[in-house]
């Protein structure tokens, strides 16, 4: 029999459906004393022994964890970024590394533009001086035909881009691979980086965390943004340097700033938090009812295909097929 551990915080919360599919197939899975809470190295390697698969949500799953899983065939990630699995240890283990894209992607693309909608209509400020006994007058800034830069413009970018279009609005896109057809289909700019910031009044980060785009917008970059314009990102933490974006909000270089994501997770310098100009959220993009159901459907199958000696659609390290 096979077992599985599940460290995903929120799976199994929309419907007993993926476990009852485990029980199914006959798969166990290992009690999880810390169901509910984000697991530390030294938690998952006191859990691992025995385990055949493991679906992880944003726990790190770092090489020494994976060279202590000597049972695992594979780690399927409760979500599409695996910027939290040391997916080089899983290969050279022989571990197999599945994901879940587009699952959650009209959530996050729904999320980035209520946050495009909170930061520039000032909703979070309006409702605290509210609460506060206050009832304040205070200008905002409209969406409607302004120009929306998006970074990375894969499965998520587009739905954003499909929603700014209904808002009438420009919309330039940064991409390496860019869907050409897509892009003409919709009217889409693709520009460099630098003309985004530039020409952007909203500006919504998409892209995965790599050592490429770590720190990818930065002070020279927060600069070159307009002063009016507004970041958001609910992407990955740490694409975004906060120290300069901290000093660029005091500063007034940018209007404002709305993110869903931050480098440290619940953040221990809240010097952010307490600005008026910006908006955070505990990453919850993919948290609603019908992304969660879909990721519990796709990453709870990556994983039995793997142990039934089948492929998964979405495998990371492709090579580790090869090996076998």
């Amino acid at each position: 029999m096979h077992k599985v551990l599940v460290t995903a915080r929120i799976f199994g919360h929309v419907s007993d459906m993926a476990y009852n599919i485990f029980k199914t197939k006959g798969i166990e899975v290992a009690p999880n004393p810390y169901k509910g809470k984000g697991l530390s190295e030294d938690q998952l390697i006191e859990l691992i022994p025995g385990v055949h698969g493991l679906l992880t949500g944003v726990d790190e799953v770092s090489e020494k964890f994976i060279q202590a899983a000597d049972d695992l065939k594979v780690i399927s990630k409760f979500g599409a970024g695996v910027d939290n699995i040391d997916v080089d240890a899983a290969t050279d283990k022989g571990i197999i590394v599945t994901r879940a894209p587009g699952t959650n992607s009209d959530s996050v693309a729904d999320m980035a533009f209520a946050l495009l909608f909170a930061a520039a209509r000032k909703v979070v400020y309006a409702y605290d001086q509210i609460r506060s006994g206050e009832w304040p007058l205070m200008l905002s800034t409209e969406l409607w035909s302004k120009t929306l830069g998006i970074i990375g413009i894969g499965q998520i970018g587009k739905r954003v881009a499909l929603r700014a279009k209904g808002f009438n609005m420009k919309v330039l896109a940064s991409e390496i691979a860019p869907d050409e057809d897509f892009f003409n289909e919709q009217g889409i700019e693709r520009v460099d980086l630098s003309r985004l910031l530039e020409e952007s009044d909203f500006i919504t980060i998409h892209t995965p965390l790599t050592d490429e785009t770590r720190n990818l917008i930065d002070r020279k970059e927060l600069e070159k943004m307009k002063p009016t314009a507004f970041l958001v990102n609910t992407a990955r933490g740490g694409i975004v340097n906060e120290d300069a974006l901290y000093d660029a909000l005091i500063s007034d270089t940018i209007a404002g700033a709305a993110f869903d994501v931050l480098e440290e997770e619940p953040p221990r310098d809240r010097k952010l938090i307490g600005l008026d100009n910006f908006i955070v959220t505990p990453h919850i993009s993919a948290f609603t009812k019908e992304a969660i159901g879909n990721m519990e459907r796709l990453s709870a199958q990556n994983l039995i295909d793997v142990l039934e000696g089948n492929t998964p659609p979405h495998v990371v390290n492709p090579q580790v097929l090869n090996l076998k």
